[in-house]
């Protein structure tokens, strides 16, 4: 994994400097650290094919004629085991055939063969044992050959013998450090009784120096039948340094041993699953059975002092025994430390006992036991012989269930393959013992079927040691009893685990073989085309991104920088530094052009703009800001040099521009703005000001505009009103007052007009002609608004369930308020959600709203009638007026803009025009409202001659808060406030 991930690391950085010359190195050194790998691992890989001198002989190894495809079969128990380590390994057999013995280990000397199978039992040679390693099988014992420096055999879990003060058990302990097997040592007087023991089963190895002959070797090791069967009188030797015999291929293949068990143990094992009569009758005579568990042993068992209770997978088992079995009823009693458990255990104090702890001398199976009875913990070995247990055992080492078999005959053995199924003889089964004694448990250290059974998550492995041990005064069959407790065992025994004993080896190499044994050489290739493949694959995707980019950041009919390049030209020069200025210019009524010339027309125009800009100041230098404005950015010039370069296109302007048999002249509003590297400033906010300086260039009508302090502080102000806004959107700070209607008929306050003030402890007052604007351009006056209408709802709904007598409220509406989609909906919602009669809110728009757009407006405004909602033309008779769309609209009133009135006192031929209006809107069936009323003399020509309706102004009140007006309100519905003119 190292070199690709350097391999594609150095890619990366390749890729990034842009050098194919340092790519084509690159390549150079993967190419030779592959030759290096694969010189290499030629070195090291295994043999392709196994040179096997063989002397046929029957049963052994016997060669069959050719069929009629005209191939050599075999058979034989040596054949089949050649064949069971081809199918773990892969390996190719050839067989040369021998006479003799002699000729047999001169073809192994003279390295013609690899290995020798030999069906002779006698060893005449005294200088065998220094030049081969020799296995022998006889049909009392097994001898072999074991120098001290090579593990032939795996001890773990046996009984070994060794001869008092013959030195070989120092000599074992120190070979041993190695290996770490845990294994039982027998020490015997003399070697007679040792060879007794041998024979007798008592132990499964013999290890001794003075036993038949002594070889060039440290010791020699007698091994009992019964462990390790291998082959039936039949020698098989090996070259001292061939790799074959190191790796002790045979005793790592249980499956041969497997194929053999047959003949030597038999396949009948009886299953007994269903508890007895009496067995039933005990169990239930028994009374409550108290169950040993130890604290602070997690995941198994430990204290829980929140709920003063014990928890683990031990405590869990239990009850789960007891739910399933109400026969059975155990107790947890919970013990500090192990040595008190098994005190109290010992003493009969507790029944049953169930520990994590491997207690080491207690005689009986060093194989990692799950479960195992008392009498093993007491050392009571032989005992169990004489109770027919039942074991389920996990393994992958005949030898191991050998050795159970041959020392304790009586035990019935049930053997599984995978831990799955010894998990669940624990769970649901029937079984005395469970046993899992597989070598390498870290690979089967977990198992989800426990976690799944006992509801616990396992933290640690399950493959510590635990047992289960029953107690000195229990019955005998209480072992049986409860595992039967459990469940029943599944309907497996031995028999049907047994392998297949039918093997073909390989005369042939198939696709995999040659994949196998060339696995390397295709994977250094595979690497070295894939990364020449992510080369090229690369260098296209950063060719098309680039092209991507172009196109992203070009704008498609003009062939000139957008919006998004000027961004990356902004950060460009941010990063580098640099300064210069930025001119953006638009054309005036352009709109004009497109309507007169037709729209193809006006693009050959702004193309032929375009085309003039990249002439004169460069294609990267020139970006269509938007529409029909155009910017060009200069660096490294000061004020004056960008003012002259702004007067040259100004300049331009002032002569036609000739395209497609059309010349146009137009005239152009520009604006530039300085940049520098000591006044860093984003792209949003130098677009910002340029397009505030932009709108106050159309708004003056001046060519140009110069970014000055006095205009950035303009566009400060603006900024920070922004800001202002949205903090008194967001913590409900706009100040809300009305200005009472008073109506002329009525003779009272029956009305008024929502005004909205904010106010800020830094900017001071803010009038409405000054932040309407800004929230109108940013957005901002959507929400604002519909706050406005709620709250004025609100306050409707206030002063009707207080019994206030008052007609409406008036609310200005925005024009951009009235061209959103949902206006009409979100207003009808909020009136319907204070319950308020529609004709409750009146809207006040501009004329200014209908000159924009005349047939939308009435549509909204229609709308808006149609749900019942009253509006008011408000500013009726200023520039925009609209008497010739007067008699379309729903309007219920107009409201006399106050210059009209303000007018009164000095120009005595305004009062034909008002009273005209004010006619005129009786005769369409308009209500009139007279803003702005100041004085009595205003009042009383409005009244007396032009006949208005409402009067709203400083004559009656000036804007006031909600609660004067509602004490207004009260008082006049009481009769206590009186009103003079």
């Amino acid at each position: 994994m190292i070199i690709p991930k350097l391999g594609l690391l150095k890619l990366c950085i390749l890729f990034e400097q842009k050098s194919w010359h340092c790519i084509r190195l690159f390549f150079l050194f993967t190419l030779l650290v592959n030759c290096i790998g694969l010189t290499y691992a030629q070195q090291t890989s295994v043999p392709l094919s196994i040179r096997v001198g063989v002397i046929p002989s029957e049963n052994l190894f016997e060669e069959h004629q050719a069929d009629k495809n005209g191939a050599v079969t075999y058979s034989g128990y040596f054949y089949d085991y050649l064949a069971e380590i081809s199918k773990h390994t892969g390996w190719l057999y050839s067989f040369v055939k021998c006479d003799s013995t002699e000729t047999l280990r001169e073809k192994l000397r003279n390295d013609e063969i690899d290995i020798g199978c030999d069906p002779f039992t006698e060893e005449n040679e005294e200088t065998t044992a220094s030049e081969f390693i020799t296995y022998h099988a006889g049909t009392k014992c097994i001898g072999m050959y074991v120098p001290s420096n090579r593990p032939q055999v795996f001890l773990d879990g046996m009984n070994i013998g060794f001869v008092k003060n013959s030195g070989t058990l120092e000599k074992f302990e120190t070979y041993n450090e190695k290996f770490g097997y845990d294994y039982v040592p027998f020490i015997y007087e003399n070697i007679a009784n040792a060879r007794q023991a041998l024979k007798d089963n008592e132990i499964a190895a013999l290890l001794t120096s003075n036993f038949q002959k002594t070889p060039s070797c440290d010791s020699i090791m007698v091994l009992s039948p019964q462990p390790f069967f291998f082959l039936l009188n039949t020698n098989i030797t090996l070259r001292q340094d061939f790799r074959l015999a190191q790796r002790n291929i045979a005793l790592e293949i249980p499956e041969f041993y497997d194929m053999l068990s047959q003949h030597y143990f038999g396949t009948d094992y009886e299953i007994v699953s269903e508890l007895t009569a009496e067995e039933q009758t005990l169990l239930q005579s028994g009374g409550i059975r108290t169950v040993g568990l130890v604290n602070n042993s997690p995941p198994f068992s430990n204290w829980n002092p929140e709920t003063q209770q014990i928890e683990g997978i031990f405590p869990q088992m239990i009850a789960l025994l007891n739910k399933n079995n109400p026969s059975l009823r155990l107790r947890c009693v919970v013990f500090n430390s192990v040595e008190d458990s098994v005190k109290a255990f010992k003493n009969g104090k507790v029944n049953i006992l169930l520990t994590a702890n491997y207690m080491r001398g207690s005689g009986f199976l060093y194989t990692r036991p799950l479960l195992i009875s008392h009498d093993s913990i007491c050392g009571e070995r032989n005992a169990l012989q004489n109770k027919n247990p039942i074991i389920t055992v996990y393994t992958d080492r005949i030898n191991k269930i050998r050795y159970l078999q041959h020392n304790f005959p009586n035990m019935l053995i049930r053997r599984v393959s995978t831990q799955k199924e010894m998990y669940d003889s624990f769970i649901d089964g029937n079984t005395d013992l469970i046993m899992d004694i597989q070598l390498s448990v870290d690979y089967h250290s977990r198992s989800a079927i426990l976690q799944k059974r006992l509801n616990v998550l396992l933290t640690t492995p399950i493959m510590q040691y635990f047992r289960l041990a029953i107690g000195p005064n229990e019955p005998p069959q209480m072992v049986t009893i409860l595992n039967k407790c459990i469940s029943s065992i599944p309907n497996k025994t031995a028999a049907d685990i047994a392998l297949d004993n039918t093997f073909n080896i390989k005369t042939q190499r198939t696709l995999y073989e040659f994949v196998h044994m060339y696995f390397t050489h295709i994977i250094s290739a595979l690497f070295f085309i894939t990364i020449t493949f992510l080369g090229f694959y690369i260098r296209h995707l950063l060719n098309r991104n680039k092209r991507q980019q172009q196109r992203l950041m070009t704008d498609f009919v003009l062939g000139i920088g957008n919006r998004l390049a000027l961004s990356r030209k902004m950060d460009d020069l941010n990063e580098r530094e640099a300064h210069g200025a930025m001119i953006m210019f638009g054309m005036n009524d352009f709109k004009s052009v497109n309507s007169a010339y037709g729209q193809s027309n006006g693009t050959a125009i702004l193309q032929e703009v375009a085309k003039w800009l990249r002439e004169n100041y460069g294609q990267d230098s020139v970006f269509r800001y938007g529409g029909d404005k155009f910017l060009v950015c200069a660096e490294d010039i000061d004020e004056e040099e960008a003012y002259d370069k702004a007067l040259t296109i100004i300049e331009r302007f002032s002569f036609p521009w000739f395209v497609r048999n059309v010349s146009y002249i137009g005239t152009i509003s520009t604006v530039i703005i300085l940049f520098d590297s000591k006044n860093e400033q984003s792209f949003k906010n130098i677009t910002s000001e340029i397009d505030f300086s932009y709108t106050e260039a159309k708004r003056t009508a001046k060519p140009l505009v110069f970014c000055d302090s006095t205009v950035s502080s303009r566009f400060t102000r603006q900024v920070d009103i922004i800001e202002v806004l949205k903090n008194a959107l967001s913590n409900d700070s706009f100040t809300l007052l009305v200005q009472p209607l008073f109506s002329v008929k009525k003779q009272k306050f029956c009305a008024g007009e929502i005004l909205l003030r904010l106010n800020d402890k830094r900017l001071g007052n803010i009038s409405p002609g000054e932040f309407i604007p800004i929230a109108e351009h940013t957005g901002l006056i959507n929400p604002i608004g519909l706050m406005l209408i709620d709250k004025a709802c609100k306050q409707m709904r206030e002063w009707i369930d207080a019994g206030i007598d008052i007609d409406r409220l008036n609310i200005n509406v925005s024009v951009i308020q009235l061209m959103q989609i949902d206006f009409v909906n979100k207003t009808l919602e909020i009136l319907n959600k204070y319950h308020l009669p529609m004709h409750s809110l009146c809207m006040e728009i501009t004329e200014s709203v209908l000159a924009d757009s005349p047939a939308h407006m009435v549509e909204v405004l229609c709308e808006l009638q149609d749900g019942g909602i009253r509006f008011a033309i408000d500013d009726f008779g200023t520039e925009y007026s609209s008497f010739s769309m007067l008699h379309q609209l729903p309007a219920s009133s107009i409201k006399l803009d106050k210059t009209f009135i303000q007018k009164l006192d000095n120009h005595q031929r305004i009062k034909p025009m008002i009273k005209g209006i004010i006619n005129m809107a009786h005769e369409l069936g308009l209500a009139v409202i007279s803003e702005g009323v100041e004085n009595k003399k205003q009042r009383d020509f409005l009244v007396n001659e032009c006949g208005t309706d409402l009067i709203q102004g400083f004559y009656y009140s000036e804007p006031i808060p909600f609660y004067q007006y509602e004490h207004i309100l009260r008082m006049q519905d009481e009769k206590q406030f009186e009103i003079t003119h």
